[in-house]
């Protein structure tokens, strides 16, 4: 088994997922971003987990309603497949289930999004491919959502 990956500051690990994807961070004063894409030319998947430190802490609820918003206003179409709660560490979240059109003449992404708020904390994991894709690495995707790690849910705020 393979070590997770830390971002710089320590408030998200993640699993690494085979020598088929590379990690990466992005990170600013407020956010941490930790993503993991699929290197395999040809396909397409890409993995995120994200940590954001908001001033108007809102309901996952409102937070995926405007990044479906958002979404809507830079792809062709948008549409939500399901909503529900989902728990895990013992924290609210809402799994979203959304199909994207970039353009028409593409085949549709896969996303599938967990959000939760705790403090002033939005959490985000989020994963993204072509419904062949997704179906490849549907694996890949359940250890994404089971293993990535937030230290605010640890009790350690950086």
């Amino acid at each position: 088994m393979l070590e997770a990956f830390f971002s710089q500051n320590h408030r998200i690990s993640a699993p690494r997922l085979g020598k088929e994807w590379s990690l990466e961070e992005q990170s600013t004063r407020r956010t941490t971003r930790v993503m993991a894409r699929l290197t395999v030319p040809g396909q397409f998947a890409f993995f995120v987990a994200e940590d954001s430190q908001v001033e108007v802490p809102q309901q996952p609820e409102a937070w995926a309603r405007m990044r479906q918003a958002e979404y809507a206003q830079n792809y062709q179409a948008v549409n939500c497949n399901y909503r529900e709660s989902v728990s895990r560490d013992g924290v609210r979240w809402l799994e979203v289930s959304l199909e994207i059109t970039l353009h028409a003449r593409l085949a549709p992404l896969n996303k599938l999004e967990r959000i939760a708020v705790v403090g002033s904390h939005r959490l985000i994991l989020s994963v993204e491919a072509s419904a062949k894709d997704l179906r490849k690495f549907w694996l890949e995707a359940q250890q994404w959502f089971d293993e990535v790690q937030f230290a605010v849910l640890k009790g350690i705020e950086s």
